[in-house]
C-alpha cells in the first residue's frame, strides 16, 4: 500500500457483498466534515477484490467479514500471504469477542461495527488507520536501516538480556569468533565470556559511565583473541524485570597488541644491545691485558713446570671469557666483521665437524641433504654457521640427556621464484613448555640450572640469523622434543 505519506486523494477500496450496506458506506463518506477527498471502489466478488488488493492502488481496505465465499479475515489473510500487508479495516454487523480477539491477533488495524458507523467515526478511523501505518513504516525503515548499520559495522555488537542470555548480535561477530548465528543469539553469554570476564563487566555495571576494558576471549576454534570493549548501554538493574538490554560493543584488537608488543620488544632489545655492547667493550679492554701478562709471565718464569698450570688456567679462563664478549657483540651487533660469500653445504658441514669436540660421543648427528644444494651460497661472517650449530647442537644434546641422535636436515625452497634454504635442527628430548617458548630468543632467559648457561645462546643465534636477512622459529612439544627452523635466502654465484 502507498501510505508513506499524505495525500491530496485518499484512495478507499470496500470488499462488500451486500449493495444496501456500500451504499450507505459510500454515503457516510460523502458527509465527512473535513476538506480531505476520498475515491472509493466498491467490489462485491472476492476474488476481484484480491486482484484490487494487489493493484496496490489503494490507501485503506475495508473489508466485511461476511462474504459469499467465506470470511474477510480469510481474504485478509491470503492477501497478507501474498505480500499485502494493508492497512486492513474489518466490517461485522456482530460484536462478538471472539472475532474481536481474532483480529487483534492478526494485526488488523481496526474492528469497526456497521451499527455504529457515522461519518466521523468512519473519518477518524480512516485517518488512524494512515497514520498508524505511515509510523509503522517509518519504524520499519528505521530498524531496516539500523540493522544494515549493525551488520555493517567493523566491531563486534552483543546484546545481553536480564538473563544473561545474548539476544542480537552482527555479522562481524560471528567473522572474529568463528560461531554461526545459532550459535551464540538465545545461548547464555558465557559461550563468549569467561566467569572471571562476566564477574568483572557485572561490577562495572553499577558505574554510570561507558567502561573500556580489554579481555582475551577464547573463539570457537580454541584460539584466543583480545577484545577491546566498550559497554554501550548499562540498562537498570538486571534483577528488574524493566532491565533493558546490556549492549557491549568489542574491537578485535589483537593484531595491534601484537604489533605494539613486538615493537616494545624491539625497543627493548635495542636498548638492552647498546647496554651489553658497551659492556662487552669495557670487559674486553680488561681482558687484553691480562691475557697479555698471562703470556708474558708464561716466557719469562723459570719454573715453568710449577707455574704453567695456573697460567694456562688464566689464558683459557680469560680466552674464554672473551668468546663470550664476542658472543655479546654479535648479539648487540657491533662486531665489525665484514659479510662474505660462503658455500653454505660446505659451511655447514665445517661446523657440525668442529661441534663434535662440545658433546659426548653417546650423542650421534645426523646431517641429511641433497647433493644438489652445494651450487648455493649465503652471505655470512666467518664462524656465523659454527656459533649457530654450535648453540643449537649443544642445547639438543642437553635436551637428550647427552644420548640419542640429533638430525640436522637442508631443504629446498622457493620464495616470490627465489631460492631459500630450510635448515632444521631437531631432537626427541624433553621438549620445552609452551609458557616458556615465547622467551627463548629473550636475553638471559635460560632453562638450565645456575651455572649451566646465562641466557646468550639463543638470542645469539637469533641476531645472526638476521644478518643473514633470515628467519628462525621454533616448533617444540613437551616430551616429544623440539624442532628449530631457520630460513635464509642464498645465491648460486659468489
Amino acid at each position: 500500500m502507498n501510505a508513506a505519506k499524505k495525500k491530496d486523494i485518499i484512495n478507499i477500496l470496500l470488499i462488500e457483498d451486500n449493495e444496501e450496506d456500500s451504499f450507505i458506506f459510500k454515503e457516510y463518506i460523502k458527509r465527512t466534515s473535513t476538506t480531505q477527498k476520498y475515491d472509493i471502489s466498491w467490489i462485491s466478488d472476492e476474488e476481484e477484490g484480491l486482484e484490487a488488493i494487489y493493484s496496490g492502488l489503494y490507501d485503506v481496505v475495508f473489508v466485511d467479514y461476511s462474504l459469499q465465499k467465506g470470511t474477510g479475515l480469510e481474504l485478509i489473510e491470503t492477501a497478507v500471504n501474498h505480500g499485502e500487508t494493508g492497512p486492513y479495516v474489518l466490517l461485522t454487523g456482530h460484536d462478538d469477542p471472539e472475532l474481536y480477539r481474532k483480529t487483534s491477533e492478526r494485526g488488523l488495524y481496526a474492528y469497526l461495527l456497521k451499527n455504529e458507523l457515522t461519518p466521523s467515526f468512519l473519518e477518524r478511523t480512516i485517518t488512524y488507520v494512515i497514520e498508524r501505518q505511515r509510523y509503522e513504516n517509518a519504524l520499519v525503515n528505521e530498524k531496516a536501516f539500523s540493522t544494515s548499520v549493525l551488520q555493517a559495522m567493523p566491531y563486534m555488537i552483543l546484546a545481553v538480556n536480564k538473563d544473561n542470555v545474548i539476544t542480537k548480535t552482527n555479522s562481524a561477530t560471528l567473522k572474529i569468533t568463528g560461531y554461526e548465528t545459532d550459535e551464540i543469539i538465545g545461548k547464555d553469554w558465557s559461550v563468549l565470556f569467561s566467569p572471571d570476564n562476566i564477574a568483572f563487566i557485572t561490577e562495572h555495571l553499577n558505574y554510570n559511565q561507558h567502561d573500556s576494558f580489554k579481555m582475551t576471549s577464547t573463539i570457537k576454534d580454541g584460539s584466543t583473541r583480545i577484545i577491546d570493549w566498550l559497554i554501550l548501554n548499562h540498562g537498570f538493574d538486571r534483577t528488574n524485570d524493566e532491565f533493558m538490554s546490556l549492549v557491549l560493543s568489542g574491537k578485535d584488537v589483537t593484531f595491534d597488541e601484537e604489533k605494539a608488543f613486538k615493537e616494545r620488544h624491539k625497543h627493548k632489545m635495542e636498548s638492552l644491545g647498546q647496554l651489553a655492547g658497551g659492556v662487552a667493550h669495557e670487559i674486553n679492554n680488561l681482558l687484553q691485558p691480562i691475557m697479555l701478562s698471562a703470556e708474558i709471565m708464561e716466557d719469562m718464569i723459570d719454573d715453568k713446570k710449577a707455574f704453567a698450570p695456573y697460567i694456562e688456567k688464566i689464558i683459557r679462563n680469560a680466552s674464554s671469557a672473551a668468546q663470550v664478549v664476542e658472543d655479546i657483540l654479535i648479539f648487540a651487533r657491533q662486531d665489525i666483521k665484514t659479510l662474505a660469500p660462503m658455500a653454505f653445504i660446505k659451511d655447514l658441514e665445517d661446523s657440525v665437524s668442529k661441534v663434535k669436540d662440545f658433546i659426548p660421543d653417546t650423542v650421534t648427528l645426523n646431517l641429511s641433504y641433497k647433493d644438489a644444494l652445494e651450487k648455493y651460497y649465503y652471505l655470512s661472517k666467518s664462524d656465523d654457521m659454527s656459533r649457530v650449530i654450535r648453540n643449537l647442537i649443544v642445547n639438543a644434546a642437553h635436551a637428550i640427556r647427552s644420548r640419542g641422535t640429533i638430525k640436522i636436515k637442508v631443504a629446498e625452497l622457493f620464495k616470490n621464484n627465489k631460492p631459500e634454504l630450510l635448515l632444521t635442527v631437531s631432537d626427541e628430548g624433553d621438549g620445552i613448555a609452551k609458557e616458556q617458548i615465547d622467551n627463548i630468543f629473550t636475553p638471559f632467559f635460560t632453562t638450565k640450572d645456575v651455572g649451566q648457561g646465562v641466557g646468550l645462546g639463543l638470542p645469539m643465534v637469533h641476531s645472526i640469523v638476521e644478518g643473514w636477512n633470515g628467519t628462525i622459529d621454533v616448533t617444540s612439544e613437551v616430551g616429544q622434543g623440539t624442532t628449530f627452523l631457520i630460513t635464509l635466502p642464498v645465491i648460486t654465484k659468489p
